[in-house]
């Protein structure tokens, strides 16, 4: 509050935007709103007092915006269970590709599935290799899922080294 205090007395006497932006208090953009603001409200008028904290935090707040919505939202239901299944992003990914005619990317599927915080499953079964003593390539299926529109059983397909 302290630095808005200077940048408004500053204004009082005369400064200009440019000068308050020399003086690295502030930046000519943000010292035009404010210039603009305090116009408004009479704050420049050196008859009358600066306001206090509360008027000017009031004044200066911006209101909440919300944040974008995801392409994955009409989906939230179906990604969810699927991710509280386990199932991979990128496997979800595809199935929404394939069955729902997903048209966003993958990144943004990864990004649902990160922000749900779901715990992640524990093994059942840790395995433990010496270095060297195991390598496998598999070209499999993987885990079948159940399209919620339309009940059909959709198969995927993983690749595993």
């Amino acid at each position: 509050m302290f630095e808005l205090r200077q940048v408004l007395v500053r204004m009082r006497q005369g400064d200009s935007d440019r000068d308050l932006a020399r003086a690295s208090l502030i930046g000519r953009r943000k010292a035009r709103e404010i210039r603009q603001l305090a116009q408004e409200h009479g704050w420049l008028d050196t008859d009358r007092a600066l306001p206090d904290d509360v008027e000017l935090v009031r004044m200066l707040a911006r209101p909440e915006r919300p944040g974008p919505v995801s392409c994955v939202e009409p989906y939230r239901e179906l990604v969810t269970d699927w991710a509280r299944q386990g199932i991979q992003s990128k496997t979800i990914y595809q199935a929404l590709v394939r069955s729902h005619q997903f048209r966003g990317s993958y990144d943004s599927v990864n990004r649902f599935v990160r922000s749900l915080e779901l715990k992640a499953p524990k093994a059942t079964m840790p395995l433990t290799f010496a270095v060297g003593d195991a390598a496998q390539v598999d070209f499999g299926t993987g885990p079948e899922l159940v399209d919620s529109e339309t009940g059909e059983i959709v198969k995927t397909h993983f690749f595993l080294m």
